[in-house]
This record gives C-alpha cells, structure tokens and sequence, in this order.
C-alpha cells in the first residue's frame, strides 16, 4: 500500500488500514532509544504507526515515525483529542509529547503513561483525563525546551516533572545519563505534589505559592502569594457533612505546622482563615489575600480525610486524640469541640510497664481482674457485647482507688482520676470521651442517692439524653466502667428509698473488694511488708510507667483480627461452661458474660504477651469473682423473685404470730387479723396479701413466684387463691405452705 495514499483516506480506511499492521519487534526508533514498541505498529516502507484515540476509544489519527525519525501525522485527519496510551499501574498517570519519551518514562516506572503528541492537544487530554483519573495524580513529563507545554499543563493543574539543564533537561538525556531507576525516583519524587491537585493558575515550588496574575496587556506575569502551604487533603466527616481542609504550613524556622481549617473560615473576612495560619509562622503577601483565600477555596487535592469527634474504633482503625492506630482507606483525624477528657499520655516502655506494674498483680484477684477489665473495651468492637460496669465496694483505705490506678495505667496517666460527683450532662460528655476505652469513677457516694440510679442506667446504656443544644445526635459510647464507693450500689440507692433494679444488677456488677480485714484488696503482698507498702509501690509504678499497654494491644488486635477474635471466642465459651450455669436466670447469665469477656481480654492480652502472666490467671481469678459475687446474691434465679421471697418470708416469720390466729380463732392478739394459720400452712387474706405481704411489688407477680417455688397451692382450676372453711363459712385464701420458713432454697 502507498504511503501517500494511506495519508489522504478517509477514517474508515485509516482504521482498515492499522487492524491489517502488527506490533513492531525491530525498527530504527526502537533500537535509537532502546525501547520496546508500545503499541507502535509497523508498516509499509519500514514506517511506524501510533494510533491516536480520544476518550471515548475512537480511532482520531495516527502518528508516522519513519526509519530517519521524521515524524508526522496523517493528513486530513483531526488533532484534538487524540492520544495513545500504554497503559500499567494507574496509581499515577504520566503525561509525554513524544513516543520515545512516553515509551521511556513507562519502562522506566511502569505508571500508565499518555503520548499527547503537541501542546495544542494538552488542553483537551488533560480534562479529559481529569474527569476520567479523578483520585488519581496526573503529571506531565517534559523537556525544558517545552515551555509552552509547561505553561498549560501549570495552568491546568497538573505538575510538571522537568529534568535541571545540568542533567541533560530533557528526559531522554536523563534517562541515558543517569539510568531508569533515577528517572523513576525523579518522578515519584513529584508524587506528592500531584496529589495536591494545584487549581489552575497557580503553582507550588519549594519556594513558595505563585499566581500567574494576567496583565493589561493580556499576558500573565507570576507574582508570589505566600510561603510554603499546602493543602494535603480535603476533609469531613462521615456523614460527608462539615467539610474542611488539611493545611500543613512551614514556619520561617522549617518547622511544618498542621492546621484545620472549616470551609466557613473561607467565607467573610480574611481574618478567619488568617487567625489560624497566621499564628503558625505563615508569610503571606497583604495584597496577594484575595488570591490566597481562591485557592484555599478551589483547590482540590485528591486525598481525603475524615474527622472523628469521638475516641475509638472506625472500621478497622482506632482513633486516640493524638495518633490513628490501623490502616483504611481515608485518613482519621480527631477533632472534638471539647478539650479531649480522656488522657492517653504515654510515659516508659511496655516492658517497664509489664514489669512494675502488670507482674506484681499475679496471685492476686482482684488485681487481676481490673487489669483484664482494663483491656476489655478494646475487644467489644467486635464481640458487639454491651457496656460493663464493675463495682468495687468496701470499707476505706482497703485498696480500692489502687485497683482503678492500676487499671487506668493500662491507657493513660492514673493521676487525679475522675469521680462520680457530676451532672447528668458531665458524665455524658466524659463517657463519650471514653468511648471504646476504660472509664474510671471514684468514689460513688458523691453523687446523689436519688440521681445514682439513673446514671448508672445511662453509662450503661451507652447514650446520653437529647437535647436542644445544637448537638446533631445524642452522645454515645461503648465503654467498661470501673467504679468504687465504701457502699454497694444498693446501699446508696437504699438512702433514697429506692431499690436496685436487675437491669442495673447486670449494669453496674457489685465486686466486694476486701479479700479479707487485713489484707485488703491483696491476696498477696509479695515481699512488700504489708498492703500498704504494696499498694504505695504499685501506685508510684503506675504513675511512672503508663499508657503504651492499650496502645500495644490494639496494634496487636489490628493486625491479627482472626486470631484474636477466635481465641475470644473460645475463652468465653469455656468460662460459660465452668461458670456452672444450670438453671440460672438472664440476669446471671449477661453477670457471667460480662466476667467472660473480662477474662478473655485478660487472657488475650497474656497470649500477645503484654501483661507477663501466666496462661489461665485472668481466666481463673475473674471465674473466683463470678462465684464470690454469686454468693453474695444468694441465688442464681431471679433477684426480683428473690427479693419478693425475702420480703413474704421475713414478713410470715417477724409477724406469724401477730398477724394470724390459729384455726378458728376469732381474733388475733394485736386486734389485727391478716389470717389463719396451722402447722402446715398460712391462710392468708386476699386484700392482706395484695396490700401487706406485697406492698412494694406487683402481688400477681409474687402469687406466680411462690406458685412456681412450690409454696403455694392454687385451686384444682388454676385459679391462685382457694377456699376454706372458717366456722362454717367457705373463704377464699392464699394457701401459703409453712415450709417457706424453713425452705432457704
């Protein structure tokens, strides 16, 4: 086929023409600049074809390279749009004029690499590929004979890689000079830059941000703006609401400074925007502020960032206030409206911390448990368990305040721990600031008996009241609570007249501290003289050696998700197994999964060897807990049915004589007569029971409790209450058997 004519075809016989061409193995050009063909296909007389597409995938041109060289495109055909591309790792994308060039950098780096063919064409390629690579850094490649080149794709956005004069200043040259592995680190050396997506106009050097400012006479001449800024992400939160910018500012002394600004400050005055960069050694030109705010407000790089207002876990990342633990697609960046209230500072190693602080608590229970306590918050992520509340309660000085210090060293500083004394709105704000972190409050009989009920179904529940307070959302989180007091829960409530509840039983589990009078806490002291030495020295410890275990845990669990989330699994289940729960109630089974998931985090920390213990001691000193608290509860069914049953049976015995005659009598001997009894049963008057016998609960309720205890004996039909014969006269009763007195379950 005649060159000549293949020039002058229409497009269809160009396209005839390319699909009958095979890719070059050999060619003068190939050889000249030791490159591979790239989509170059060989022709007739030797010459090489490269195909020009547009966006869409549609046939524009084709460029001819003959053996000399000499390089043309096909005439009659259009220009605009057309490209050719050699596509690889599309995390950058790589702009060049020529085929050698493009075939070199794409060699060289293995990035998809675009042949533009003239600046006339650049314009156009690079919207398009803008729109098509929107999160992904374009860069254009050029010689520095090729201003104009430069000039647009500046003007666009794009940043422009350009070897020094000194190194050959054109790309050819350097790659020949100085070997492919240096071009390629020149290119990624500009990686960064790329990503900021500079808007157009505009132009960030090392040494500061210019604006090309367009004159009266039509020609646009750079003036500089500022020193160094860059705009390195945009930011908001996850509801893709509020969104900002992540600013890094190098002061006069090459410190850089990160700053985050709202898109607010960028409306109104320059002051707002100012006020906060200004302060953090910013140089910016007076008269260059409008120019300034333009480009804060257009640019658009293409890395994102989220905002977290709260701690805790986000997707597979945990966010502390100062520092993200995990990998995911966006950065996280903590941002609270309040001062951060949870302290995370970090002060020793881990084996400072292992050593002084975690060793010491072995043999000791109590200890023990609120270490694995501790720990817990970090595995409830996906356990999807609720929050846990743990109680430590006796007399003073016995130790408890130590177990929340040594507790809290796992985190942060134990220094000045918060305490119970607060408002509804306080304890909100404090608890989300916790959020999947250990929450610690001493000293629970400063706050209110009648307040402390609802407090403790809040924390609980893990989310605060609404309020019309601008707050989007109610506060939330997902916590363990330590707590201490010289009173248990129910003793304080108790001063208010109030009862606790089941649903705060399991909220807020009460762990007698003491082991014993004199030891305290302790069950042992180790070859510390007393508790008191002993407790001094873990205290100093704790102060001195702090905040890394947490952090080394949630690495751990991070990375090794599978692993911990199954090795949980498996602790749980086995102290569910020898928790002994045959015949318990709801209630003591969420106690017992609480305490198991206690001793699993105890457990896990062991086995990624942060704590120093022995394999089974968390397991085996928070199962010892479990039985102790389980003990002090008197049974294992309902506390309600066991509160009923107390109350019926104190009554019968206190009262038994006062209350009932025996069969036939006609009066009782304080003039009152709740009914009748004999040595095998109470009869107890109906509005009696209802109104005396159950005062401070439902009386159906209580009836069905003793029905299902086997203390009372219903009618043949079911019904609850039976008659019987009082002189003559047929009466209904509650049958009440006489061995609820002697029955202790």
């Amino acid at each position: 086929m005649n060159t000549a004519t293949e020039l002058n075809q229409p497009e269809v016989s160009l396209k005839s023409m390319l699909s009958h061409l095979s890719e070059a193995a050999q060619h003068p050009h190939l050889i000249k600049y030791d490159i591979k063909s790239n989509g170059a296909l060989i022709g007739a007389n030797n010459d090489l074809y490269i195909p020009l597409v547009n966006s869409d995938g549609k046939l524009v041109t084709a460029q001819r390279i003959a053996p000399d060289g000499t390089t043309e495109l096909m005439e009659g055909k259009p220009t605009t749009g057309g490209f050719h591309s050699i596509l690889g790792e599309d995390t950058v994308v790589l702009l060049a004029k020529s085929h050698q060039a493009a075939s070199v950098l794409f060699e060289a780096t293995g990035y998809t690499t675009i042949m533009y063919v003239s600046h006339d064409n650049l314009r156009v390629i690079i919207d398009d590929l803008k729109e098509h690579y929107s999160t992904t850094p374009i860069m254009m490649c050029c010689d520095q004979e090729d201003e104009l080149d430069k000039e647009v794709a500046i003007s666009h956005g794009v940043t422009v890689v350009q070897p020094e004069v000194k190194d050959g200043g054109r790309i050819i040259n350097f790659q020949q000079s100085n070997g492919r592995p240096k071009l390629k680190a020149l290119v990624d050396s500009m990686i960064e830059q790329a990503n900021l997506r500079i808007p157009e106009g505009y132009e960030l050097t090392p040494h500061g941000l210019f604006f090309f400012k367009p004159g009266k006479d039509g020609v646009s001449r750079r003036q500089k703006v500022c020193e160094n800024l860059k705009v390195t992400s945009l930011l908001r939160d996850k509801e893709a609401d509020n969104w900002g910018l992540v600013v890094e500012v190098k002061d006069p002394d090459d410190n850089f400074h990160e700053v985050i600004l709202k898109r607010t400050h960028l409306t109104g005055a320059h002051s707002k925007y100012l006020d906060m960069l200004v302060p953090k050694g910013l140089l910016a030109e007076v008269k260059m502020y409008p120019e300034l705010r333009n480009y804060l407000q257009k640019v658009k790089p293409i890395s994102r960032a989220t905002s977290v207002t709260e701690p805790g876990w986000f997707g597979d990342q945990y966010v502390f206030p100062n520092v993200v633990i995990g990998d995911g697609p966006d950065r996280l960046i903590f941002q609270s409206e309040d001062e951060p209230m949870c302290d995370t500072t970090e002060i020793g190693s881990l084996m400072e911390w292992r050593r002084n602080v975690a060793k010491p608590c072995q043999g000791n229970s109590r200890l023990l448990l609120a270490l694995s306590a501790a720990f817990s918050p970090i595995i409830k992520n996906f356990t999807g368990s609720e929050n846990t509340g743990l109680h430590f309660n006796g007399s003073s000085s016995c130790g408890k305040t130590t177990l929340l210090e040594l507790a809290k060293s796992v985190w942060g500083n134990p220094h000045h721990l918060p305490r119970w004394k607060a408002t509804d709105n306080g304890l909100e704000v404090l608890a989300s600031h916790h959020n999947d972190s250990l929450l610690v409050l001493d000293e629970i009989a400063q706050l209110s008996p009648k307040d402390v009920g609802d407090a403790v179904y809040m924390l609980g529940n893990g989310k605060g009241k609404q309020r019309m307070t601008g707050r989007k959302r109610p506060a939330s989180w997902r916590t363990t609570l330590l707590s201490t007091g010289e009173v248990s829960l129910e003793q304080h409530m108790t001063k208010a007249k109030a009862n606790v509840t089941a649903g705060q039983e399991v909220r807020f589990i009460n762990v007698y501290a003491p082991v014993s009078e004199e030891m305290g806490v302790f069950d042992t002291t180790h070859d510390y003289a007393d508790g008191r030495e002993f407790s001094d020295a873990l205290k100093v410890s704790a102060k001195r050696y702090h905040g890394v275990a947490a952090k080394r845990a949630i690495k751990l669990v991070t990375e090794h998700r599978d692993m911990a989330d199954k090795f949980i699994k498996e602790v749980k289940r086995d102290f569910m197994k020898q928790a002994n729960l045959e015949g318990a109630v709801g209630q003591v089974y969420r106690v017992a999964g609480h305490l198991a998931e206690i001793a699993a985090a105890g457990e896990l920390a062991t086995q990624m060897r942060i704590t120093g213990w022995d394999k089974g001691e968390a397991f085996d000193a928070t199962l010892r807990i479990f039985n102790e608290w389980l003990d002090n509860r008197g049974t294992s069914g309902s506390l309600e049915d066991q509160k009923m049953l107390d109350a019926i049976r104190e009554r019968l015995s206190s009262r038994g004589d006062m209350w009932f005659h025996t069969e036939d009598k006609n009066a009782a001997r304080n003039g009152k007569c709740y009914g009748i009894k004999d040595d095998e049963m109470f009869y107890v008057e109906i509005s009696a029971f209802q109104t005396i016998f159950c005062q401070d609960f439902d009386y159906k309720v209580a009836a069905n409790m003793l029905l299902r205890k086997g203390f009372l004996v219903p009618q043949n039909d079911g019904k609850l209450t039976k008659n019987k014969s009082v002189n003559k006269q047929s009466k209904r009763f509650y049958h009440i058997r006489s061995t609820i007195l002697a029955d202790q379950e």
